[in-house]
């Protein structure tokens, strides 16, 4: 099963940030140091997802409406989410990202994450917005960064009407290398009422 993911600029800052925070050994007495370091900031929140298996593409972070603007204008309005950095004292980073109503575009067929003129060729299957929730989880025993993002909402078939649950989880782990390796479950589609 392939899936296609792209993480948020502020994720893989903060995820290279972690790859790349060394933590010397100092002797000495010991210094009082901060509890811990708390930054926030928005930036966007989407990604493009490729479920094989099922036949589905899914574009979140864009309304198709902002889609069919990237692709005949240039111009671009993503999906924007709060990002919660808190890095403490021993060095490690702890990274939050939450929204809410980001847009969901969901095809019944696979296409690439790149092709306009297929976006604008074939007709979505059902829009609507989910709610968005990521954390960076702390550093394994061998160096590694883990990020779990879900997705969860609805989304209304264009054609029928009819509303369905949209679900959604990633699992993404980077290695001390940087390399990124992702897994997760698939998209889910649950109907809603009869």
């Amino acid at each position: 099963m392939t899936r296609t993911c792209s993480i948020s600029t502020a994720l893989l800052a903060g995820l290279l940030a972690l790859g790349c925070n060394e933590r010397p050994d100092v002797a000495g007495p010991a210094v009082p140091q901060p509890a811990h370091t708390v930054s926030r900031f928005t930036d966007f929140v989407g990604d493009f997802v490729i479920d094989e298996e099922q036949q589905l593409s899914a574009l979140v972070g864009r309304s198709y409406e902002t889609l069919v603007s990237v692709c005949t204008t240039g111009e671009d309005d993503p999906d924007t989410g709060l990002v919660q950095v808190v890095e403490r004292p021993d060095g490690s980073i702890n990274i939050l990202t939450r929204a809410t109503d980001v847009n969901v575009v969901l095809w019944t067929t696979v296409l690439p994450p790149d092709d306009c003129g297929l976006f604008l060729t074939t007709a979505p299957f059902a829009t609507g917005t989910v709610r968005f929730i990521s954390r960076v989880q702390e550093r394994t025993e061998d160096g590694s960064f883990n990020l779990i993002g879900t997705y969860v909402g609805t989304v209304t078939s264009l054609e029928t009407g009819q509303r369905y649950h949209f679900l959604f989880t990633a699992h993404i782990r980077v290695t001390p290398s940087g390399q990124v390796h992702f897994s997760g479950g698939d998209i889910k589609l649950r109907p809603i009422g009869g």
